[in-house]
């Protein structure tokens, strides 16, 4: 199912593509990558644990525990995380984020 994920600060809605274009760095230890809003350039975090997409807010203390505040699964996604890298590949499309 293809879809929309909105940023949790600003509540704007973003494409998976749009989603993979705004993330700059990976935390592959959690599976999630560094997204960063275009509309409000608040930073966020994507989980994509089992394909799917989810906004998370990281709780540290005594953690690491999240929220979950919304969810996209979108089609023809794969990924595969290495200790220092996330790779992701959409639509034929290959997308790497270095670890944090």
């Amino acid at each position: 199912m293809d879809g929309k994920l909105k940023c949790h600060h600003c509540e704007n809605e973003f494409t998976a593509e749009q989603i993979l274009a705004g993330c700059q760095y990976s935390y592959p230890e959690m599976e999630a990558l560094g997204f960063i809003c275009p509309a409000c350039n608040n930073a966020s975090q994507i989980r994509i644990r089992g394909g799917t997409f989810q906004s998370i807010e990281v709780i540290l203390a005594p953690g690491p525990e999240w929220v979950i505040h919304d969810s996209l699964r979108p089609n023809d996604f794969e990924y595969r995380i290495d200790p220092e890298w996330v790779h992701c590949w959409l639509g034929g499309k290959h997308y790497e984020f270095k670890s944090k």
